[in-house]
């Protein structure tokens, strides 16, 4: 396709300005999504690696407070994963620092049910829980994700609260597994299953992301570009028109005198002229109102310049 040369006006390092605006666009949209920023933390990435081929995630130094072979047991094919941390402190958040860790996590799995087992700065080595923004909605009417939820911690909270002790925090998975499956059961129809966590970007798939969002962006300010030219132009054609209508009323005004009061005439030949002339001015008239295109403006044109040419001819 031909750029029209309005494309190729406005140049930057001898560069139509319209491609470096689109690139410039294009690799600011891929750095906020694909950016350090907008990445996992390293801890979140090492938690979700280990969690490719497995339910659970133990720290290498993770202390013996929850059976990690026990809670992949329980937790079977459950849409469920565990994070055991050691006993180095989260940092401080204003919500609960597991919960915080949690919620990062979930975004990386977020049809999973994520539990974080970490200790905090006040010493206490604990476990919460959340879940990811895309866990399926209870099929059950009347029974939004809350709902479920709220009703599987306060269950799994009451059954296990007699068995968990400071040394063995394994029972409250075993109970939130259990509820669990008695919760899904009345508010799915069916226990849900966990789908395999996602593999890491690789590298050519970036540098085909990176290239299909500036090649984006540069067709978008393209089609913009063309669009706004293309609008220039009717605004453009629709002036010419409005001058031309205001010509040809101006040249009808001119032999409107004639037309309407005609001299005398001296003969029947010269009064059917007359009649003529004054049939073909109305005709004319309706022409130039109801003209609409270039061409019809054309056709009376010719219409008019023969009419003049017959008036003061």
């Amino acid at each position: 396709m031909k750029i029209p040369a309005p494309l190729r006006r406005h140049r930057w390092f001898g560069v139509p300005r319209w491609i470096v605006l689109g690139v410039v666009v294009g690799l600011a949209a891929f750095a906020g999504v694909y950016g350090p920023w907008s990445q996992p933390s390293a801890q979140v990435r090492t938690i979700i690696d280990g969690l490719r081929g497995s339910s659970v995630y133990i720290a290498p130094d993770a202390p013996g407070l929850v059976n990690a072979a026990r809670a992949r047991q329980v937790i079977g094919d459950r849409p469920i994963v565990m994070a055991i941390l050691d006993r180095t402190p989260l940092p401080d958040a204003d919500d609960d620092p597991r919960m915080v860790l949690c919620e990062q996590i979930a975004k990386q799995l977020p049809t999973d049910y994520i539990w974080v087992y970490a200790q905090t700065s006040d010493g206490k080595y604990d476990g919460n829980d959340c879940y990811g923004s895309d866990f399926p909605t209870p099929t059950k009417a009347g029974v939004s994700m809350d709902d479920f939820d709220t009703a599987l911690n306060i269950g799994a909270q009451l059954s296990a609260q007699y068995r968990v002790s400071d040394t063995d925090l394994t029972p409250e998975i075993e109970e939130f597994a259990l509820t669990f499956d008695d919760e899904a059961s009345t508010d799915y129809g069916a226990v849900p299953t966990r789908s395999a966590a996602p593999d890491e970007l690789a590298g050519k798939q970036i540098v085909l992301a990176c290239a299909g969002m500036v090649l984006g962006t540069l067709a978008l300010f393209l089609l913009l570009r063309l669009g706004g030219l293309e609008l220039s132009r009717r605004s453009g054609r629709a002036a010419a028109l409005r001058r031309r209508h205001t010509e040809l009323s101006t040249q009808l005004n001119r032999i409107a005198e004639t037309v309407i009061n005609p001299a005398e005439p001296g003969s029947a030949a010269q009064a059917h002229r007359q009649a003529d002339v004054a049939k073909r001015y109305v005709l004319a008239l309706d022409q130039v109102e109801h003209a609409r295109t270039a061409h019809e403006l054309t056709d009376v044109e010719h219409e008019i310049a023969a009419l003049e040419r017959e008036v003061h001819g």
